[in-house]
């Protein structure tokens, strides 16, 4: 399984993000805080990266974050940045390509889990089900 792609917005450390990861191999990851210079890379979001994959394709970080905690907060204020939460992971399981993606407080997809598969002709078939539930056990 690779990760070729993967789109992070209002996610923990992350504002937005697209990360292409396709025929990397080992990536090294570094950071600039521009939030607080005085951290350097602390605080900038290496962690939130993996932190993003695993919520998108599980619902929960491997720290066992999930639901609001994930939703990037403003710094000045300590509210949740307007527009949502959404990490879209572009997956390919050994030719066959998937997209998972999933939203926190989003304005138009709310908390939605979607899965999509891509066909022959190049489209995305949408495989969600009915509820987010069913839709991560596919």
């Amino acid at each position: 399984m690779k990760i070729p792609s993967v789109i992070v917005q209002n996610f923990l450390a992350i504002g937005k993000a697209e990360f292409s990861l396709d025929s990397l191999g080992l990536v090294h990851v570094y950071g600039i805080n521009n939030d607080e210079t005085s951290a350097d890379s602390n605080g900038s979001g290496k962690s939130s990266l993996g932190d993003a994959i695993s919520w998108c394709l599980w619902g929960s970080t491997a720290r066992g974050l999930g639901s609001d905690e994930v939703i990037s907060t403003d710094p000045a204020t300590n509210k949740p940045k307007k527009g949502g939460t959404m990490v879209d992971t572009h997956i390919d399981d050994d030719g066959d390509e998937y997209r998972v993606v999933r939203y926190r407080n989003y304005p138009k997809h709310k908390n939605d889990l979607h899965v999509f598969k891509l066909n022959s002709a190049g489209d995305w078939d949408d495989l969600s089900t009915g509820t987010n539930a069913a839709t991560q056990k596919l």
